[in-house]
């Protein structure tokens, strides 16, 4: 074997084999990113024009947003900080399923 064909081989294994597929995934990953999406279908948030502090959160897997949204929303308006007593608040519980 001469030496042009094993640093022909050796092109191919080290530099070819590796490159090639991480390029083709990188554009893949780029196209995915920036390709245009409908965002019509996400529901829209009801934000008082007034809010001047909005807290957001969300559910946990397996569980739904009645069985602890309502507790959570109540205790985050009735917080006791007190820079926020005289805040207009809104909070805001998503499922995001």
């Amino acid at each position: 074997m001469t030496i042009k064909k094993l640093f022909r081989w050796l092109w191919i294994i080290l530099v070819i084999i590796p490159v090639v597929p991480f390029i083709i995934g990188s554009i893949g990953f780029i196209v995915y990113a920036h390709w245009p999406r409908n965002y019509s279908s996400i529901t829209t948030l009801d934000i008082n024009d007034v809010s001047e502090y909005i807290t957001i959160s969300a559910h946990g897997v397996k569980d739904n947003s009645k069985s602890w949204s309502y507790a959570l929303q109540v205790d985050m308006s009735l917080s006791s900080y007190l820079k926020l007593q005289n805040i207009a608040q809104d909070n805001i519980s998503l499922d995001w399923r």
